[in-house]
């Protein structure tokens, strides 16, 4: 179903309403088996803020596809995203781009998207890039391009209604086939290997406690920085803890909350690559305040100072390297960075290399995107990660690594981490969820043969 809108109608108003009410009505009106036909709304440029209040407002509609033009334009009403929230309807939302509006965070046109990852159908909203075409083609003038891309927006509703549907059983004996449409997206697999952790009494405390999961890195023989000092109260933090660089993070924390790189400059404490001085007392403070944000168990456990993984002139690293594993195979990496103004973070495949388009859209609100060269010991980080993923048992998880004058460091393990997952979190292109779906399920089938 195509919408078009009357230029004289208010983008959320009744004529709109009415009129798209009356084609749906004569669209199943001529289906032959309304019941098992997806109901799909399509618009681009102009009619997409019609489209999206139509699809939003009315329950039972299955796909709402937008394609979104350039930089500057299809911009959301004010009111778009309070339209959104007070519907009803649930469509799954594919927000579709030209591949030349793919930038270093993915597609530069992201107003929509934005908008989708703020509202209540966050989950339920993803993005993806338009085959190589003519730049002024529109793609409602290919049907071929149209029905490829419904097809993959139905397997994802698909993916997400079966995990439902898990999720609604709390136990009980769920069918097969539920199981495998579940499977079909890397969102899906996912989801499930959580949920058995969960289901499993969650992660382990070492993993949980940064001091336990040093001593199990040890124990395995992979290398970790070497441990300095334990403070359970922050007011026992003193200058001489940083007189030398040092690394302070809480023993049980995530987010990176609470963590810095200090050393001393006279009686005042500062970052590395920051003339911002910070006194002893503030940072007491700053910490204290982490510490209750996160948990009553993070005050308990206090804080641990390590020494810095150090470059080969002697530096304190700035990038660390995450690897997500699923299956048995690492099927996405990125390198992030701190810097002053925020994190910065560089998405590749497995290898290092960069994809184009871009297969992640970052959410900008909380990290910016930049690339970063790949280091030359690369396989060797991602070596030891994957030698760390095996040593864990998981069945998917995400190893941080950092890389020293020495090679690679073991950084920590990460069994639910929630990028792509999570309310306003990174997007995955809907292809390379497909795909690295499709790759695990293959490499599990030929585990299972031999």
């Amino acid at each position: 179903m195509e919408l078009t809108p009357d230029p004289s109608w208010a983008w959320d108003g009744d004529d709109w309403l009415n009129e798209a009410d009356r084609q749906l009505v004569a669209l199943c009106g001529r289906a032959e088996a309304t019941t098992s036909a997806a109901t799909v709304v399509i618009a681009e440029a102009g009619a997409i803020p019609y489209a999206v209040s139509w699809s939003t407002s009315r329950a039972g509609l299955d796909v709402l596809l937008l394609f979104p033009r350039s930089v500057g334009e299809d911009i959301p009403p004010e009111n778009a995203l309070g339209v959104v929230d007070s519907g009803s309807g649930t469509p799954l939302t594919l927000l579709s781009y030209p591949r030349i509006q793919s930038g270093s965070n993915g597609p530069r046109n992201d107003s929509w998207l934005k908008l989708f990852g703020r509202s209540r159908l966050a989950r339920e909203s993803h993005f993806e890039y338009l085959p190589s075409g003519p730049p002024s083609a529109s793609p409602l003038s290919t049907p071929r391009v149209v029905e490829h891309l419904v097809a993959k927006a139905l397997i994802m509703r698909q993916s997400l209604g079966a995990l439902k549907k898990i999720k609604e059983a709390v136990g009980a004996q769920v069918p097969e086939e539920t199981l495998d449409r579940a499977q079909t997206t890397y969102q899906g697999l996912v989801a499930l290997a959580m949920d058995r952790l969960r289901r499993a009494g969650g992660s382990p405390d070492w993993i949980l406690d940064k001091l336990e999961s040093k001593e199990w890195a040890v124990s395995h023989g992979f290398p970790v920085a070497r441990l300095r000092d334990v403070i359970y109260d922050p007011g026992e933090l003193r200058l001489e803890h940083f007189t030398t660089a040092g690394v302070l993070k809480p023993v049980r924390g995530s987010s990176s909350m609470g963590v810095k790189i200090l050393h001393t400059n006279g009686a005042s404490l500062v970052s590395p690559g920051s003339p911002q001085g910070m006194e002893l007392e503030d940072l007491r403070d700053l910490e204290a305040d982490a510490l209750r944000r996160l948990s009553d168990d993070a005050v308990s456990r206090g804080l641990l100072i390590e020494d810095p993984v150090l470059d080969v002139e002697g530096h304190p690293v700035r990038v660390d390297y995450k690897f997500f594993f699923s299956g048995d195979a690492p099927v996405l990496a990125m390198m992030g960075e701190r810097r002053n103004g925020g994190i910065y973070c560089h998405w590749t495949d497995p290898h290092g290399v960069v994809t184009h388009p871009n297969p992640v859209w970052t959410n900008t609100h909380y990290r910016h995107v930049t690339e970063m060269p790949k280091p030359d010991a690369w396989s060797d980080l991602l070596d030891m990660a994957t030698d760390i993923y095996r040593a864990t048992g998981f069945d998917f998880t995400r190893i941080d690594m950092y890389l020293g004058a020495d090679g690679p460091v073991f950084g920590e393990v990460t069994p639910s981490p929630g990028n792509f997952f999570f309310g306003n979190g990174d997007k995955l292109a809907l292809s390379t969820s497909l795909d690295i779906a499709r790759k695990v399920h293959a490499a599990s089938v030929s585990e299972e043969t031999h």
